[in-house]
This record gives C-alpha cells, sequence and structure tokens, in this order.
C-alpha cells in the first residue's frame, strides 16, 4: 500500500514505539497519564505480544468497522472529495448495474 499510495507512510511498529511512545507523546485513555511502552521496550521480535497490545488498546482508540457501511478512501488531490462522494453514491445505487462490491475489490 506505502509503494502505491503517494504521501501514505506506512511505518513498522518499532518505528511507531521510538517515533511516538518511548518519546512521552501517548496518553492513557483512563486518566490521561503520559504512557510509556512495557519496559520502554521498542523491538518485540519473538516476545509475548500480550502486554504490547494490552499497552496499545490503552494509549490508542478502536472503533468497530464495517467495510458494508464505510469505505476509506483518499482523493487525488486535495480538493476532490465531491467526486469521490458522487463516486460512492454511484456504487451505492448500483448505478453502473453490478451488484455491492465485496470489500477485497476496494483496492
Amino acid at each position: 500500500i506505502n509503494a502505491k499510495q503517494k504521501g501514505l507512510n506506512i511505518i513498522t511498529m518499532d518505528q511507531f514505539l521510538e517515533r511516538e511512545a518511548t518519546s512521552g507523546q501517548l496518553n492513557s485513555n483512563i486518566d490521561g497519564a503520559v504512557v510509556y511502552p512495557p519496559n520502554n521496550q521498542i523491538i518485540w521480535d519473538n516476545q509475548r505480544l500480550g502486554p504490547l497490545w494490552k499497552y496499545i488498546r490503552n494509549v490508542t482508540k478502536s472503533f468497530n468497522w464495517n467495510p458494508r457501511e464505510c469505505v476509506l478512501a483518499f482523493p487525488g488531490t486535495g480538493t476532490d472529495d465531491q467526486h469521490l462522494f458522487s463516486m460512492m453514491a454511484d456504487v451505492l445505487i448500483g448505478k453502473d448495474g453490478r451488484p455491492f462490491p465485496h470489500y477485497n475489490e476496494y483496492q
């Protein structure tokens, strides 16, 4: 995805932890206090990931997402929002006669 989408820079978990977590940029969802990764660990290769995922859940927000109800798209230009809305509306009403696409087809 990173190679195909100019401007969408995907980083590794190690990079994320080093850049955001160990620099004190992440706060607890419970009390807002700065929270660091377990043992300030950045590299989790071949480790039990339970403590890392518990930490990530505490400092991030996650949402239930249903690809039949919500689709993520990036406009070709910064002002192309209306074109995206129009395209999605056409998909939803089956304007071209095709059935509603499976989420794997949104590529």
